[in-house]
């Protein structure tokens, strides 16, 4: 009898132990754990995927800053992410805002002590995969932007002053077939700006087996890159190739024309004629057109499209909402360089200080971050600039504050490992 009741006993144990384990297989089947969900401001759970919670978020990262694209916005956007993050920037030269620009990177392009390679590099400087591989870890992950040659042009020309610097009377009939012989290295843009950032020479312009070769390595070396015309799409597939929570690629357009500099209207010859000067921008341009939009179509088809799609609107409705909270109005300002009128955006009153602080970094301009990154990573030694900023630990979670002239405040996240590079 009393082997009979152990055996029953046994039996209903491990039916029960059988049924838990399928109501956990059950449970967990949608590939969740609750256990793991971060709570909304409801504090109820919102539901993640955990394929994507499983994805390791990029360090590294190399983004070509093309002229007149977006890439300001882009660069604000690594700016902001990598300050926060407290990654190491390969900065310019001190008295520099550009990595040699017009010319080729070289490995003295930017200053690092010896040992402690940065994460990104994001300014100004014509693509050399070869130095990049050098300076950079092996995981990098490859990026730029491009925009369509017409557009792309016309902003150049303006924004870089060619009407003035030349002498053109009516810029829209110039055909940029004279010998310019005009010392500036402005005119480096002046015809295929986007292929010379992109590393191809002059000379090869008008080479069809150096611009063959030239199109496959770029498809070859880079991971993704962005369309100004496609912007949002383009920085959702970026927070996904590196494994970015949507916040991060919020943005304001910075660098922007004043709006009745905005459009031109061009005729059909025009344009036939744009496209035979910049031959070379117009194939890059459709060949990663044709891959971006494939890149979209897969995303949109597969079981992931409608959390893309969904988070390409809310990245437009976040974007709005900063923008809602953030700005009063938009005046125009002169830039200093070239004299050209750009959009200035100028911040709400009374603003909480977190909240100002977030919206004044994603207003500021490339010049303003690179010297405040400066100003951050020379105190760690990093960057080898000789500016001596005092520090104070400001509270609870690392934030310092760079007290600098005129009792300006910087502040600096260190988020416990103050600043210090990572050791390769």
């Amino acid at each position: 009898m009393r082997r009979r009741k152990s055996r029953n006993v046994c039996i209903l144990l491990a039916g029960g132990v059988v049924i838990y384990s399928l109501l956990k297989f059950i449970t967990s089947g949608s590939g969740y754990e609750k256990s793991e969900l971060p709570l909304n401001k409801d504090n109820k759970y919102r539901w993640q995927s955990s394929n994507r919670a499983k994805c390791k978020p990029r360090r590294n990262i190399v983004f070509v800053k093309t002229h007149k694209t977006g890439s300001s916005t882009v660069t604000n956007i690594l700016h902001r992410h990598g300050d926060k993050k407290d990654l190491v920037f390969a900065l310019p030269r001190d008295g520099q805002f550009r990595l040699d620009w017009p010319w080729s990177m070289r490995n003295d392009s930017f200053h690092l002590p010896e040992g402690v390679r940065p994460n990104i590099i994001c300014h100004h400087g014509r693509y050399d995969r070869e130095t990049l591989a050098r300076v950079m870890p092996r995981d990098t992950v490859y990026v730029t932007i491009l925009r369509h040659p017409v557009k792309q042009y016309d902003s150049t020309f303006n924004y870089m002053g060619f009407k003035k610097l030349l002498a053109i009377q009516d810029k829209v009939n110039y055909l940029l077939r004279e010998d310019l012989r005009v010392n500036s290295d402005r005119l480096k843009l002046i015809r295929n700006g986007m292929a010379f950032d992109l590393g191809l020479n002059s000379s090869n312009f008008d080479n069809s087996v150096e611009i063959e070769s030239f199109l496959e390595n770029l498809k070859r070396e880079f991971d993704l890159v962005l369309l100004a015309e496609f912007f949002d799409e383009s920085l959702v597939l970026l927070k996904d190739l590196l494994c970015w929570p949507l916040e991060d690629v919020t943005y304001f357009k910075l660098n922007v024309r004043k709006l009745q500099e905005n459009t031109t209207h061009f005729s059909v010859k025009t344009i036939n004629n744009m496209q035979r000067w910049n031959n070379v921008d117009f194939l890059i341009y459709r060949q990663f057109r044709d891959i971006l939009k494939e890149k979209i179509a897969e995303k949109t088809r597969s079981k992931d499209g409608a959390r893309f799609q969904t988070e390409i609107k809310k990245l437009r409705a976040e974007n709005a909402r900063m923008r809602e909270l953030c700005l009063r109005n938009v005046t125009k300002t002169v830039t200093l360089q070239y004299g050209v009128v750009v959009n200035k955006m100028e911040l709400n009153k009374g603003l909480d200080p977190r909240t100002r602080a977030k919206c004044d970094d994603m207003r500021r301009n490339e010049v303003d971050y690179i010297k405040y990154l400066r100003d951050k990573q020379s105190s760690f030694g990093i960057s080898g600039s000789n500016t001596k900023v005092s520090l104070e630990r400001a509270s609870q979670n690392c934030a310092l504050e760079v007290k600098k002239k005129k009792e300006r405040i910087v502040r600096i996240n260190c988020n416990g490992n103050e600043g210090k590079g990572t050791k390769y």
